[in-house]
């Protein structure tokens, strides 16, 4: 790992252009770049897309909560955007935790690495999900993955 794979710069704007001219002059230099609901209740999702074209990973910051079934297929969505990362809300309970992994596990692609929002959940809960025959790479912001 390269010390630049540690950055992953916010891309907390409106506009598409000026998102893409911060991923055309940085991407060699940065690790991801998030994109949140600002950004992609813009463009949409086709700015995933569009940083990837230019070189950037993209870390898709949405914090998804919802029934367990639905959060899985955002995450299928997720997977075939190619982002790098995205996360959940662990509030959302285990049962979706394990939906989404287990989505995600069922993809043809390698799939992006999924991250929790613990919210008012202490991170020394976390606990492995199991999603198959693996563990599925989701965890704490801030953890290391054991995977």
């Amino acid at each position: 790992m390269q010390a630049k794979d540690r950055i992953i710069l916010a891309l907390d704007v409106d506009s598409e252009a000026e998102a893409l001219g911060f991923v055309g002059q940085l991407a060699p230099f940065v690790g991801a770049f998030k994109v949140g609901m600002q950004l992609f209740n813009s463009t949409g999702p086709s700015i995933v897309n569009k940083i990837n074209e230019l070189g950037g990973r993209v870390f898709v910051d949405l914090k998804f909560h919802d029934i367990p079934n639905t959060v899985a297929a955002a995450g299928r969505v997720m997977t075939r955007l190619n982002c790098h990362m995205f996360n959940v809300h662990a509030a959302g309970g285990r049962v979706m935790l394990e939906n989404v992994a287990s989505s995600e596990r069922r993809s043809q692609s390698p799939g992006p690495n999924i991250s929790y929002y613990p919210g008012s959940y202490s991170a020394n809960q976390h606990r492995p999900v199991r999603a198959g025959k693996r563990n599925v790479n989701i965890r704490a912001p801030g953890r290391r993955s054991s995977s």
